[in-house]
This record gives C-alpha cells, sequence and structure tokens, in this order.
C-alpha cells in the first residue's frame, strides 16, 4: 500500500516565488521569479519528501466558482494575474505534468476544495495525506492523527494535536472559527465584532455554530469580558455568520473521480520540452533535468521511478 497521497497548493508555492525572488527575464521574454521557485520546490519535494501518490492544485476559479454565486463580495478585492504572471503559471502546470504530477484544475472549484476532497478521499482509504501550503484555510482538511499540512517554505507544520495546543480547537470547528471572525483577505464578512478570542470561547464552551445558536441565551453568563455583547452581535448578524459557514466550508465532493489510484506518479516525460518552453536556456534546460534525473534515481520508498529525461 502506498505510504501517503502527497498534496500541494500550486499557488501557495507559485505566488511566494512570485514575490519573493528577484525578477529575471526568460528567453521568452516574460518573467521567470515563478518558474524558478516552481521547479526549486518540486526538486526538493522529490528528493527528501518524494511519494508514490500526489497532485498539484491550481486556482482556475476566481470569479467563475460556485462561492462567487453565493456571495458577490467574495474575493472581490482580488484581481486576476497580469500577462506575466498568467503565463508562468501555464508553464508551471506544464513542468508539473512533465514531472509525473497529476493535476486538479476546475473553474468551479478552488485549489482548497480540491484538496479537500482528495483529503477526504485518502481518508476513506486510512491513507495518510501531507498538503503542502501556507493556507491555514487547509486545517479542515487533517482529518487524521498522522495528516499534516506542512509550509511550503518548511518553516513548521501543523497535525490534529499541534492545531489543538496552538488554537484551542479541533480542525473541524476550524470553518465555525472563521464564520465567526470572517477573513478580511478572501472577503467572508464573519460577525462584526467577534475577533479570535471570543470565538475561540465561544466554540470551547458551546462546540459549533449550530449549538452557540441553540444556546444563544447562555453566552451572557459566560465567565469572559463581553460576552454579553457577543450574544447581541451574534443575535444581530447571524445571517451573515451562516453565509460565512458557507463560504468557508471546502467542498469535498469536487474530484471528477472516485478512486486513490488516481494519483499515481506517472514516469518523467518531455521534462526538456516543457522547461525549455518556460523561458530557461538550454544549460539550465541540463542542469534541471540532470537533478531531476539524479533526485528520482535516488526516491525512496514504494512505486519509485527513475526520471527519464
Amino acid at each position: 500500500m502506498p505510504d501517503c497521497l502527497q498534496l500541494v497548493d500550486a499557488s501557495s508555492v507559485i505566488f511566494r516565488a512570485w514575490f519573493g525572488r528577484p525578477e529575471v527575464a526568460g528567453t521568452h521574454g516574460y518573467g521567470r521569479s515563478a518558474l524558478d521557485g516552481w521547479l526549486q520546490f518540486l526538486w526538493q519535494l522529490q528528493r527528501h519528501h518524494s511519494c508514490e501518490l500526489g497532485a498539484v492544485a491550481f486556482d482556475e476559479s476566481l470569479g467563475t466558482g460556485f462561492r462567487h454565486r453565493i456571495y458577490s463580495g467574495y474575493k472581490a478585492n482580488r484581481s486576476l494575474p497580469d500577462e506575466d504572471l498568467g503565463w508562468q503559471l501555464q508553464q508551471c502546470k506544464q513542468i508539473a505534468e512533465a514531472l509525473g504530477w497529476r493535476l486538479l484544475v476546475s473553474e468551479e472549484y478552488e485549489a482548497d476544495d480540491l484538496i479537500a476532497s482528495s483529503s477526504k478521499l485518502a481518508f476513506q482509504q486510512q491513507l495518510p495525506c501531507v498538503i503542502w501550503s501556507q493556507d491555514k484555510d487547509l486545517i479542515q482538511c487533517l482529518l487524521q492523527e498522522q495528516d499534516r499540512l506542512i509550509r511550503v517554505d518548511r518553516k513548521g507544520e501543523r497535525n490534529r494535536q499541534s492545531v489543538l495546543e496552538e488554537f484551542g480547537l479541533r480542525p473541524e470547528q476550524w470553518v465555525d472559527f472563521q464564520a465567526l471572525t470572517g477573513d478580511a483577505v478572501d472577503g467572508i464578512p464573519g460577525v462584526p465584532g467577534i475577533g479570535p478570542s471570543a470565538a475561540t470561547h465561544l466554540l470551547q464552551c458551546f462546540d459549533d455554530l449550530d449549538n452557540i445558536y441553540s444556546n444563544l441565551d447562555r453566552v451572557p453568563e459566560q465567565p469572559w469580558r463581553s460576552s454579553a455583547r457577543h450574544a447581541s452581535l451574534l443575535a444581530q448578524h447571524r445571517s451573515s455568520a451562516e453565509l460565512s459557514r458557507e463560504l468557508a466550508t471546502l467542498a469535498d465532493d469536487a474530484l471528477p473521480f472516485a478512486g486513490v489510484d488516481e494519483f499515481q506518479r506517472r514516469a518523467v516525460f518531455n521534462l526538456p520540452e516543457a522547461i525549455r518552453a518556460a523561458g530557461f536556456d538550454q544549460r539550465a534546460v541540463d542542469q534541471w533535468c540532470e537533478r531531476f534525473a539524479e533526485a528520482g534515481s535516488n526516491r525512496a520508498g514504494p512505486g519509485a521511478k527513475r526520471g527519464r529525461d
């Protein structure tokens, strides 16, 4: 049986490289900073964290996904990538596919939904899931004790126990935490006046959003500061809390397939062409192909394959 299912939130890797690396021009006149970071990340992953089953999830639902139909303010402050970044994103897809990764892409669902659906499939198969992302929204995908959410900069990771220790909440309470606090970055309104501390107290006492509203008359009796004001705010903004929960809940039925075999890593194919098409000169193409071939030959664990250039 495979040792784990490995899932990569492509946006976390690509945008970190895009904003954090010096701008470098490729042979086609477009930038290359995102591509440099993407290749570096996938190479390090193959060297040190290789898995037999894996997928990379890309976001292509900005403005077209189901949440935008639910609430017009959802991610309304986000703009589409400019031409340069858009071109690099497409090349990142081609490189990942050439390296044998399964691509998860949808105009209806976000990358987080595709990852959540994949983690549910892994849970059903009792297969540990390793998710690479900076996005705390994916905390709700930690369904098993063995599951891990690892920062793409490798500066930290979370599991079910560490989430409880860090936030005082279980991963399955994370959606209701977001429903109460909102998320300004994603345009999720939450309950105005309810911050992280109050939301944590409420969920520790009442467990989930439905139970909070079922016991709203008990909220003013609670010992934390301003509990009476929080009860009033909750009553006043119930529709916002319920809308926010709907927006924050990741879909778990977004995959177009139902078997973990669909995540099987394929052998490397046409990698030189993919790297060359991404704006790298022949010297860089040769260097990257050599690196991936060496990493492929050293892969440990079941299903390891030597990369073919």
